[in-house]
């Protein structure tokens, strides 16, 4: 038999070579769609999008001017909850005594607009109380005038859970329960925009404004911890006269981390992240 040539010789040893370089095709894995050809067993890790963070990650209450979606000026009866604890703490008004819609007011975001006396809203139910609450709203004050002008408390009568400004001088002031409270020994100004807390553990309460600690007092009255409605912008003879672009209401332990989530997402969305201090986790990005 004749030897082959050259050439075939070439072509034979070529194909020889690719055979035992080649890999074999490895097996799918589910969920991770068909093997790589040639490749081996299909990449097991993929990028993960970054979740976004939301309020309703650490608070059964949250309420969010957007939500709405009426036209202009038109009285608010109800807002939705987008807290964890979902429809049953939504909150409702009164014909009459509603606050009223804005659209694109704060950094394109929309507002409940209080100038009525009285106008407030209030949960049809009672928030999941334990034996703490903490709150936070975005707030745009219309005058410096008004007297203990009320953002919100849980409950409606005094001697609840409150979230308030001191008399007309516009320092923020946390009440824990009954008359004990802390104010903060800064005043604020007539229409500027503030995310204001007030942050109740148990161990120590705290009023901070645009995620700064303005104040704090360790181991505070403790709150019986009675279910109550949450009630926002009024009560008695106090009213809030001006702007809300979301509340929230934590009734667990809040925690640092979380309290930091919060007021990124806060400051971010409505355009208040300068307001951050210097070594805040979310001062250079949202969370």
């Amino acid at each position: 038999m004749r030897a082959p040539g050259r050439s075939a010789l070439v072509l034979l040893l070529a194909a020889s070579a690719l055979a035992q370089s080649t890999p074999t095709r490895g097996p799918a894995i589910t969920g991770r769609g068909p093997a790589t050809g040639g490749h081996g067993p299909a990449a097991a890790s993929v990028l993960t999008a970054k979740v976004s963070f939301t309020p309703a990650q650490v608070a059964s209450v949250a309420f969010d001017g957007d939500t709405i979606g009426q036209a202009d000026g038109t009285e608010v009866l109800t807002w939705v909850n987008v807290g964890s604890g979902g429809a049953a703490l939504n909150a409702t008004a009164t014909t009459g005594q509603a606050a009223k819609y804005y659209n694109a007011v704060v950094n394109g975001h929309a507002v409940l607009r209080y100038t009525l006396t009285p106008s407030q809203v209030a949960t049809t139910a009672d928030i999941p109380m334990t034996d703490r609450v903490s709150i936070l709203v975005v707030a745009n004050f219309a005058n410096t005038t008004q007297n203990y002008p009320i953002l919100a408390e849980a409950g409606a009568t005094a001697g609840n859970t409150e979230l308030r400004m001191n008399s007309t001088a516009m320092r923020p002031q946390w009440l824990f329960r009954g008359t004990t409270g802390i104010v903060s020994p800064t005043a604020l100004n007539a229409a500027e925009w503030h995310v204001i807390e007030g942050v109740y553990n148990l161990t120590a309460g705290a009023v901070y404004v645009d995620g700064s600690q303005m104040i704090t007092q360790t181991n505070p009255p403790i709150d019986p911890g009675v279910p109550r409605t949450l009630t926002i912008g009024h009560r008695g003879p106090y009213q809030f006269v001006g702007d809300l672009a979301y509340v929230v209401a934590v009734t667990t332990d809040l925690a640092d981390a979380d309290r930091q989530s919060l007021e990124g997402f806060l400051a971010w969305r409505f355009g208040l992240q300068g307001l951050l201090p210097a070594g805040h986790p979310y001062k250079a990005s949202p969370p």
